[in-house]
């Protein structure tokens, strides 16, 4: 009876065994998990003019204004945006608005889907460019009112 050399001893084996079915498991059919966006990306222009923004004036009234905003990336594919707007010249405090989104991040393109399953009034997508640390967009509604808003553009802090 011959005795053969074992490499490694029996219960590293199944050790073995069982990382590299989970190291060939990890994301989609194979392939790499879906990118997330990471940290916070702070408001700082309209247009490339600083804040505030002057966004929508009705005819007899007064002017809206953007005045502060944040993105922020989340778990699970979801993006939260923070948009403060007040009133040209009111001394009243700004009205924040938070809304959570869905998305999905491809190479420099960032697709946030609004849905009214995430406290959205309309249900639209905004794409957004994400380089260099900078995300920049336009958006197509800020509030209730459709806008052709500008392009917010957003620095990670």
């Amino acid at each position: 009876m011959r005795l053969r050399r074992q490499l490694l001893p029996f219960p590293v084996r199944p050790l073995l065994a069982a990382g590299l079915a989970l190291l060939v498991s990890c994301g989609k059919d194979g392939q790499q998990p879906e990118p997330e966006l990471a940290g916070a990306y702070e408001l700082t222009a309209v247009d490339g003019k600083p804040l505030p923004h002057t966004f929508w004036c009705p005819p007899l009234g007064m002017c809206m204004q953007v005045t502060g905003g944040r993105i922020e990336g989340m778990s699970r594919g979801r993006v939260r945006e923070i948009l403060a707007t007040q009133g040209v010249g009111s001394a009243q405090p700004p009205v924040v608005d938070t809304l959570v989104s869905t998305y999905t991040l491809e190479g420099t393109r960032l697709i946030m889907s609004r849905s009214r399953d995430y406290g959205s009034v309309y249900t639209f997508s905004d794409t957004a460019t994400l380089e260099s640390g900078q995300l920049r967009y336009k958006s197509h509604y800020i509030g209730l009112r459709q806008t052709s808003g500008g392009t917010f553009q957003y620095v990670k802090q």
